[in-house]
């Protein structure tokens, strides 16, 4: 992807979004929305993902890994639970998968497999992205 400076109309978006570490610990059974639904005849498209595990107390014991994706789609993240499980503060950042993107599909981050089950600290997660015409 070409550079574009801030601004520029398709440089993106970017959306903050900070879980607590209640809500981190409910991501499998209740999925976080990172980026609402753009409406009919639009999709979300991911350019870049950053996200910032906020360390407290103990690591995370987590039993699947960490997605992204659309509502009903695919996961758009290589798959990574080593975020949570750090034993310090730390960051990550990738750019998406190739993948689908969905008309009117909200972007959420979950856990696979089941809720975490132990830890603590929060988890900021930054989202860069445009919303284009279908």
């Amino acid at each position: 992807m070409a550079y574009l400076p801030n601004g520029h109309p398709d440089s993106g978006t970017t959306n903050k979004q900070s879980l607590s570490s209640s809500e981190i610990l409910a991501l499998n059974s209740t999925p976080i929305t990172l980026v609402a639904a753009p409406g009919s005849g639009k999709a979300v498209q991911v350019l870049a993902i950053s996200m910032k595990h906020n360390f407290s107390g103990s690591a995370y014991v987590v039993a699947g890994v960490l997605e992204i994706k659309h509502a009903g789609g695919t996961n758009l993240v290589p798959p990574s639970t080593s975020l949570l499980l750090a034993t310090s503060t730390k960051t990550f950042w990738t750019t998406p998968l190739a993948g689908e993107m969905l008309e009117n599909a909200a972007l959420q981050i979950s856990a696979t497999v089941a809720n975490p089950t132990t830890g603590g600290g929060s988890l900021d997660v930054y989202v860069t992205y445009r919303v284009i015409n279908l």
